[in-house]
């Protein structure tokens, strides 16, 4: 029987395909665990309104910025994110093409400040249905989460509301005061 024999090489190329696989790999399930979508929801509207509103808070446990840089929404003819910029006691909407997540942090788009723009919906929205929302990012994560319509118009008034009974264990509040604390609702 013959002798086989490797190629001068061959093996130290081969070990560092491999290598180079294995981490190719990681690397990508590591990227696809650093965005996470919380709470999203879409708040209904009149009955014949053709823009929704949609909610929502964005992880990114990344030590890396992330850029939401695409939005599409089943049955909607565009989708947008907007800012609510107040300026000399009026209310402004400021269009963002694209939306920087810094590295460990979550931007929470909420009525009176970031929030997306669902403009020209094919059929009238009522609450519980469930919209499929489609976030794409610059390392190439793309999320679909089913957002409900919800109908939402309760005050949120932090200063009297009591958090004893929720898991704060991983939330980070940081320096918020929520006694003065407007979520515009």
């Amino acid at each position: 029987m013959p002798e086989l024999r490797t190629l001068p090489g061959l093996k130290n190329s081969l070990t560092l395909l491999i290598t180079l696989l294995i981490t190719f790999v990681s690397i990508g399930a590591t990227a696809a665990e650093t965005i996470k979508i919380h709470e999203p929801w879409i708040r209904q509207g009149p009955p014949n309104a053709q823009v929704f509103a949609g909610y929502l808070t964005i992880e990114n446990s990344s030590p890396m910025p992330r850029i939401l840089h695409s939005l599409t929404a089943t049955g909607f003819k565009r989708e947008e994110v907007h800012q609510t910029i107040k300026m000399n006691g009026m209310n402004h909407m400021k269009h963002h093409k694209s939306l920087m997540i810094p590295p460990h942090t979550w931007v929470t788009f909420a009525p009176g400040s970031y929030h997306l723009m669902l403009i020209g919906t094919a059929k009238p929205l009522k609450v519980g249905d469930l919209i499929p929302l489609s976030l794409g990012f610059d390392d190439g994560q793309k999320i679909t989460v089913d957002v409900p319509v919800m109908k939402k118009g309760i005050s949120m008034n932090h200063g009297s509301m009591n958090h004893g009974s929720m898991n704060n264990g991983s939330m980070n509040h940081g320096s918020m005061n929520h006694g003065t604390m407007n979520h515009g609702m």
